[in-house]
């Protein structure tokens, strides 16, 4: 297992400017077009995800509870 500090972790700006992410590992490696990705991601506002087009995206939140307005 390896472990990693988010701290560290170079961030990157998501192509629709809502969030950022930063990517733990991808497969290939270091690759644009990649086969499969998990990143932690930060959601700054409300908007549609940007299409990665033949890609399957699976949410999961983690953190603090917020309960609905």
């Amino acid at each position: 297992m390896e472990y990693f500090d988010m701290r560290k972790m170079s961030v990157n700006l998501w192509r629709n400017a809502a969030g950022e992410t930063r990517e733990i590992c991808t497969f290939p490696p270091a690759k644009r077009d990649f086969y499969w990705r998990a990143s932690i991601a930060s959601i700054a506002a409300n908007g549609e995800f940007s299409l990665f087009p033949g890609m399957e995206r699976i949410v999961m939140v983690a953190g603090r509870r917020r309960d609905a307005p």
